[in-house]
């Protein structure tokens, strides 16, 4: 009796998940296209950023935002389409929670990001440029929107 019980079950976890194959192979197909998609936007942002006499690393920046984005975007289409019970309402309320998380989590990460991000496109030097910051000093080698360290000019470090 237990047996039979158990093994109807299986039979009927088994059904549901042959149910959801055609929904999971048309999601991961949208989601590869995604991904193609969003390799031609963050192509197209640096071009774009580039034609605007943009400096390369705020370019590769805006287009790394703007593939991310994309990507994320597809994401959401695809899981919507993988597990229609799951409305686009609830992935973003997910997000928001997440992001929450994350935010406090990351913190002094996200805002060094930010930092850089916002020197990357106000530009207020260039590579080559010579700077101090307080009793470091040195000359910009890279500009990135990561923090980087310069070159040093004397014999403190940056």
């Amino acid at each position: 009796m237990i047996f039979a019980e158990a093994l109807g079950r299986l039979e009927g976890l088994g059904r549901s998940a042959a149910a959801l194959l055609p929904g999971l192979g048309v999601a991961l197909v949208l989601f590869g296209l995604g991904l193609v998609v969003a390799r031609l936007v963050r192509a197209a942002v640096r071009r774009a950023a580039a034609l605007r006499d943009a400096s390369p690393g705020s370019a590769a920046v805006l287009g790394r935002i703007a593939g991310g984005v994309t990507i994320l975007v597809a994401f959401l289409v695809a899981a919507s389409v993988a597990f229609p019970s799951v409305s686009a309402a609830d992935l973003f309320n997910l997000l928001g929670i997440g992001g929450v998380a994350i935010g406090f989590a990351f913190r002094d990460v996200l805002q060094n990001l930010l930092a850089g991000i916002l020197i990357l496109l106000t530009r207020p030097f260039v590579i080559g440029d010579q700077i101090r910051a307080g009793s470091h000093e040195g000359t910009v080698e890279d500009a990135g929107c990561a923090p980087r360290c310069c070159a040093p000019t004397t014999t403190s470090e940056c």
